[in-house]
């Protein structure tokens, strides 16, 4: 904690991914703060006492800080911050490192870190734009040039990394692939979750203002992008072993969107026209199963995450009474 070096930053990253296999992310945050302070420290004052080596290293230890500690703010706004967000913009971006016994997967694992780097930041503007303050009526401009931004992202990724909307049920052809496709298909929900905020609200006021039908079709997109994040989730280890906290919270509001989406009759005729209720069902009872074994797989149940997977069997529960 006190000595600023290139192993006290390893060894606190560790330490910060060790509690993230425990899904504590509380104790996660308080070792990246620490890690990402020392990481900004040593760049901006020992950059003369560093090898070129040792100065890739602490860049790619903080992009990994910023990474995982936007995740955590997306959930717990009010956990202290370590500075990695304001400082982003000023930080150059990883480069080629030896990771790989093979230069050509060195390359792609560079390639890939790079794709999560630019995902993540995406993530963040959305949230920023979106949620920052409460629309009344969303900005659809906003919301459709975000929809155009992360399909850029998507069109420029690598051949190794790429995927087609044509094959986004199919099997991932590698593990970068899918978990890359995973945070995509997250981005496209919350980029149209406002207006399914809008078109239920506007249900409930039982109010059907100009342009209600082609904010119910944008909707019907939000609905679309949690099922296909829903049944995208996969055991992969960085899954796994960093995101199963933020998987649990991130499920357990796809499954409360497709709750009220359920209740809200002009989304439930999209729902069951798309997909139809047992099908809906069957990807929540599956999600369920997953999630369980993600949390069984520590050595201790978050209560956290226990709750979420509980939430979403009450969820699945109630449909399939509701249904009978």
């Amino acid at each position: 904690m006190t000595d600023m070096s290139v192993p006290a930053l390893l060894a606190l990253l560790s330490t910060a991914l060790y509690f993230t296999y425990l899904q504590r992310p509380l104790q996660v945050n308080i070792f990246l703060n620490a890690c990402a302070q020392k990481c900004l420290t040593m760049m901006r004052y020992s950059t003369s006492n560093m090898s070129s080596e040792e100065y890739e290293t602490v860049k790619r230890i903080f992009w990994s800080c910023f990474i995982l500690e936007s995740d955590i703010l997306i959930e717990l706004e009010g956990v202290p911050q370590s500075g990695c967000a304001a400082m982003e913009s000023q930080i150059a971006l990883p480069a080629k490192f030896h990771t790989h016994d093979s230069s050509e997967m060195s390359d792609l694992s560079t390639l890939y870190f790079l794709a999560c780097i630019s995902i993540r930041r995406l993530l963040n503007r959305i949230h920023k734009l979106l949620y920052a303050k409460k629309w009344v009526v969303p900005d659809m401009n906003l919301i459709k040039e975000l929809d155009l931004q992360i399909e850029e992202w998507r069109e420029v990724l690598p051949p190794y990394l790429h995927f087609e909307l044509t094959e986004i049920t199919a099997p991932a052809r590698n593990s970068y692939q899918g978990f890359l496709r995973q945070r995509y298909l997250a981005a496209r929900s919350v980029i149209f979750r406002p207006v399914f905020n809008f078109v239920v609200t506007m249900h409930l006021r039982n109010s059907r203002p100009p342009g209600f039908q082609d904010a119910v079709t944008n909707a019907g997109l939000c609905v679309e992008a949690v099922m296909l994040h829903m049944n995208n989730l996969r055991g992969f280890a960085h899954t796994v072993v960093i995101d199963t906290w933020i998987c649990s919270l991130s499920m357990a509001g796809v499954v409360l969107v497709l709750y009220i989406a359920y209740k809200t009759p002009p989304l439930r005729q999209v729902m069951q026209e798309k997909y139809g209720m047992e099908r809906i069902r069957a990807s929540v009872l599956e999600l369920q199963n997953k999630l369980d074994g993600f949390m069984r797989s520590a050595p201790e149940i978050s209560p956290s995450v226990k709750q979420c997977v509980e939430m979403i069997e009450n969820v699945r529960e109630i449909i399939w009474r509701d249904e009978n």
